[in-house]
């Protein structure tokens, strides 16, 4: 081969290798951008999907705040606007709180919007209202004088006397307590702002959980839990003024007190009656004024009334204690909070209780309860209550709870609250 070809092929190779050279540079590029572009999609893949099955999330929680049993509530909105214009008196402008039943049908996504800003709006006057009085008594005033304000009104369920009352004094040692015949109106007196807090029973130590208050928790969309106070709860036998033990045949009382005393009370082998407060009962029997019958209170309470004690401590076991949540629209500052409780329902599949409970384990996040509840309007399935040791604001509580509504129907926080440190 001459010389000149020889050079020629020489040329023609290094081309072809810087050819293949940027070519293979090339494809390394388009393969790093591919693989770029792949990661963004998965990732906003990933953070769509948490968003949807946030909405899912919601729109149950919607769901169950209507009743579930309701299922004509996906119209279209204009044809309730339709109907404003034909009948406003009947179907009048929404104005927040709980939802009329005129709406039930019509309730559309705008709807959702519009029912969550009357809430926003509801929270905001309720804050401008009450400001920040609750549990301090005295400010500065303007000319830098203390001026004494007008106690704070905390509501609880029951009658003066009751162990309820106690623990409002022990979480608002200043507050104006406010009784309540049941938790219900208790609940009431705080999201309509007569009172700036309530007090309500959450768990006995004997008895277990207060249903009705986790029923309402669930279904509140104002009230949040803000506080948790422990109480000792000791009974008394009380009757009227020369009443005698053995002649007792009647004994009344609230039912959680009533259980916590029933080895006592067995003993007697006298008939118990119900009723909707341990105060109240010592209060019916001091009206009754029946040597015959007793009631189940404190011995605080039996003084009030000028009752006879015929015997204390009567519970079955003598630690006996019950925990109450301080509920309430605002954070009435009782201290930094260090734990949170949610309320969830699992998916229906293989697993799922056990995959919502792993990512707590994953962080070294301790759960304090756990417990489950019916679900209403759903036959056998259930909703799960969780007490959690983190404050909501702890990033790994918040990871945590990411992934748990990967596995859940329904989540929903309760509250995070400074936790008790003990009984008071």
């Amino acid at each position: 081969m001459r010389a000149h070809d020889r050079g020629h092929v020489a040329s023609t190779t290094i081309i072809l290798l810087a050819m293949g050279a940027f070519v293979a540079l090339l494809m390394a590029s388009w393969v790093a951008t591919v693989s770029t572009v792949g990661e963004r999609e998965r990732r906003r893949d990933h953070a769509e999907r948490l968003r949807r099955l946030e909405l899912e999330a919601e729109w149950r929680e919607l769901r169950e705040h209507v009743g579930s049993h309701n299922e004509k509530w996906l119209l279209d909105a204009r044809g309730l606007e339709a109907l404003r214009e034909q009948a406003p008196e009947r179907y009048p402008p929404f104005t927040g709180g709980q939802i009329p039943e005129e709406f039930w049908e019509f309730w559309t996504p705008r709807r959702v919007d519009e029912w969550r800003q009357t809430q926003d709006r509801a929270r905001n006057h309720h804050r401008d209202r009450t400001a920040t009085t609750v549990g301090r008594q005295r400010v500065e005033g303007s000319a830098g004088v203390a001026v004494t304000l007008p106690s704070v009104k905390v509501a609880y369920q029951g009658e003066p006397g009751a162990f309820s009352e106690n623990a409002v004094l022990a979480a608002f040692p200043d507050a104006e307590p406010l009784p309540c015949e049941t938790v219900r109106i208790a609940f009431s007196r705080v999201t309509s702002g007569e009172a700036e807090a309530g007090v309500v029973p959450v768990e006995n130590s004997q008895a277990g959980s207060v249903n009705e208050t986790y029923d309402l928790l669930l279904n509140s969309t104002l009230v949040r839990i803000v506080g948790e106070v422990v109480v000792r709860v000791d009974h008394a036998l009380l009757a009227p003024t020369g009443a005698k033990l053995e002649q007792i045949r009647r004994v009344y009382s609230h039912w959680q007190a009533l259980a916590q005393s029933e080895d006592f009370l067995a003993s007697l082998g006298v008939e118990t009656v119900a009723v909707h407060d341990t105060a109240g009962a010592a209060r019916m029997v001091a009206a009754r004024s029946r040597t015959d019958e007793a009631a189940v209170a404190s011995v605080k309470a039996g003084a009030r009334l000028g009752l006879a004690v015929l015997a204390e401590r009567i519970q079955t076991h003598p630690d006996n204690f019950t925990k109450f949540a301080v509920i309430g629209t605002e954070d009435p500052m009782l201290g930094t909070p260090d734990k949170t409780s949610i309320v969830m329902a699992v998916r229906d599949a293989p697993g799922s209780l056990l995959a919502s409970l792993k990512p707590f384990a994953d962080r070294a996040i301790n759960l304090t309860k756990l417990e489950s509840r019916p679900r209403r309007g759903a036959p056998f399935e259930y909703f799960f209550y969780l007490d959690i040791e983190r404050p909501e604001d702890d990033d790994g509580l918040r990871v945590a709870l990411q992934d748990v509504r990967l596995h859940t129907s329904m989540l929903k926080i309760l509250g995070s609250y400074p936790g008790s440190k003990g009984p008071s």
